[in-house]
């Protein structure tokens, strides 16, 4: 899964600031309350998404697990 289509499964099924205040919560993510909806957005995104991205970047690895090489 790319960025964007996290983005997009975000604004399909967490669409207001308290589904996604939950999603935070859920994963342990600080929070702050004056924090935007597209901030909120921004570290889900970042902590599960762009997780697995930048792993695989260190590990010379493409989407399908095999070497870049």
């Amino acid at each position: 899964m790319t960025s964007e289509q996290g983005r997009f499964f975000l604004e399909q099924y967490a669409s207001n600031k308290d589904a996604l205040t939950r999603l935070v919560r859920y994963l342990d993510l600080p929070l702050h309350r004056q924090e935007t909806k597209e901030r909120l957005k921004e570290k889900i995104i970042d902590a599960t998404i762009g997780y697995r991205l930048r792993s695989r970047a260190i590990r010379g690895t493409n989407s399908l697990g095999k070497s870049a090489n």
